[in-house]
């Protein structure tokens, strides 16, 4: 899985869009990221918790965060951040500006896709309702 060339990119579209979650979780600090979208996913919140997981659904679009200079290092983080829930693997994101980026992603595992509800998850609510008690753990 890691035969690809570092450093790379990450797409992130759920609470590692947050800067002082995605620092926490990679022990340094990263330069923002930019924007950019994943088209045909589909992201919902995980069934009772406040996160969110992706999944395959047509005509769908995923927002999110495109983090540049990721490491090897980074992802054997982000691999136990994220754990069994979710799989990495290679997507082709769309920036605002219309290029297109490949870039590391952590979407549900086929083997959890039924742990995610029908619910559309929300940045904004995840950071006005749940970013502090999530912060705390």
């Amino acid at each position: 899985m890691d035969n690809h060339r570092f450093p790379s990119h990450l797409f992130s579209y759920g609470t590692l869009c947050l800067p002082e979650i995605i620092s926490r979780v990679l022990g340094r600090g990263i330069d923002e990221g930019y924007p950019a979208n994943l088209p045909h996913y589909g992201c919902y919140l995980v069934s009772g918790q406040h996160f969110p997981g992706i999944q395959p659904a047509t005509g769908a679009n995923t927002p999110g965060t495109l983090y540049a200079d990721i490491t090897r290092e980074d992802l054997h983080r982000l691999d136990d951040y994220e754990g069994p829930l979710y799989q990495r693997q290679r997507i082709t994101v769309t920036r605002d500006n219309g290029d297109t980026v490949e870039a590391w992603c952590y979407t549900t595992h086929p083997a959890h896709q039924t742990t995610l509800s029908s619910q559309p998850w929300s940045l904004a609510d995840f950071r006005q309702h749940h970013l502090d008690r999530f912060l705390d753990n």
